[in-house]
């Protein structure tokens, strides 16, 4: 991959206003896009499958099939894949994220949680701050 190419990245989530969220912060940064979404396990491994990713952001909590078990399919087929787990209760869910983890994830992170009311035009200076944390771990992922 050239150093001018951007990095393709899937959101694997069945939150639609999450994935708008996360969509949202992640393309404030000019190398990377999204370029696909999932709303369960079972579409990601079909998604995988098919395309290739430079970076996975993979919830634990979904219809269909769970992030765990994504995670574990991906990684036996795509031993190089790159999967970032993306929870927002990360406390409550600490035996999923190191199962994740144990079966080949290379990190975790709360989602960006952005506090706006409908209507609010929100920046890409917002996106950016309140994505802060978010964005630092794609970055080292």
């Amino acid at each position: 991959m050239k150093m001018n190419e951007k990095k393709n990245i899937l959101i694997v989530n069945d939150s639609p206003m999450l994935t708008a969220v996360i969509k949202a912060v992640v393309e404030t940064h000019p190398g990377w896009i999204i370029a696909g979404n999932a709303g369960n396990g079972k579409e990601a491994v079909a998604m995988t499958d098919s395309q290739r990713f430079d970076l996975v952001l993979m919830d634990i909590h979904m219809p269909v099939m769970d992030g765990v078990e994504a995670t574990g399919q991906i990684m036996r087929k795509w031993p190089k894949s790159r999967i970032l787990i993306t929870t927002a209760t990360v406390n409550r869910n600490m035996s999923y994220i190191f199962n994740s983890l144990k079966l080949g994830a290379i990190d975790y992170v709360k989602p960006p949680a952005l506090s706006f009311k409908p209507g609010d035009v929100v920046s890409t200076e917002r996106l950016k701050k309140d994505g802060a944390i978010f964005l630092h771990k794609i970055n080292t992922a």
